[in-house]
């Protein structure tokens, strides 16, 4: 867990304002189902403003940090948004995740936003390729040129 301000570089990754002011908690995710089996690279960054609930993220680990700000701040996450890109594994990373260096991966970036908008809290987490898959499945609430609403 540390302090961190944004600077253009790491902004630019998060797509957060510069200069922002956050706390990192990083981690290596592991399946418990598989002996602990490393599954991914998770860098959660929360609004420096929450930084009183570092606490109860290190004691409640199978807990969203999501749900956390909703419980213990009242705060509703009215928006989640995902990007995700192709990444290559750098070799510290491969290291710990037990894949070769430069193999495939997938960066998933997730903002989790308040009903005003403002990001409460950032996830940038590296998945080694064969470790995640990602789907999406959208309905529409009205089908164009129906009546049925």
């Amino acid at each position: 867990m540390r302090d961190v301000t944004l600077d253009r570089a790491l902004a630019r990754r998060l797509e957060a304002p510069v200069g922002s002011a956050w706390v990192r908690l990083s981690g290596t995710r592991v399946d418990v189902r598989k002996g602990n089996t490393p599954v991914a690279q998770a860098d959660i960054h929360i609004d420096a403003s929450l930084a009183g609930l570092v606490d109860a993220i290190r004691d409640h680990p199978q807990i969203l940090v999501s749900a956390l700000i909703e419980r213990e701040r009242a705060i509703a996450i009215a928006e989640i948004r995902e990007v995700v890109t192709a990444a290559l594994i750098e070799p510290p990373l491969a290291a710990r995740l037990g894949v070769a260096p430069g193999s495939a991966g997938l960066r998933l970036i997730r903002h989790y936003k308040d009903g005003s908008g403002k990001i409460l809290e950032i996830t940038d987490t590296i998945y080694p390729a064969d470790r995640v898959s990602v789907a999406f499945q959208l309905k529409r609430s009205r089908i164009p040129g129906s009546s049925a609403q």
